[in-house]
């Protein structure tokens, strides 16, 4: 955001130029971090829907897709790791 910001002053022209690409990349950012959001969401729903039963298996398609970030697997393994465990 501060790379913004010093666009914005210092090269107003470019900036305006950017602006789509500038405003694509910023909805794509924010789609992904919403997706990520969304996938540890429904593993806290799905684990608390079946309480005491323990008979949750969350378990990916059998590939991942390309394109797919490192850091939203890491953070549904984190959830599983931190939400997934019986008392």
């Amino acid at each position: 955001m501060e790379n913004l910001i010093f666009l914005l002053l210092d090269n107003p022209a470019l900036a305006e130029r950017s602006r789509d690409a500038i405003l694509r990349s910023m909805l794509e950012i924010a789609r992904i971090l919403n997706e990520e959001v969304n996938m540890v969401a429904e593993f806290v729903r799905d684990y608390e829907m079946i309480g005491d039963s323990r008979g949750l298996c969350f378990a990916m398609a059998g590939s991942i897709d390309n394109g797919s970030r490192l850091t939203g697997m890491r953070l549904i393994m984190a959830a599983i790791q931190r939400h997934g465990r019986y008392a």
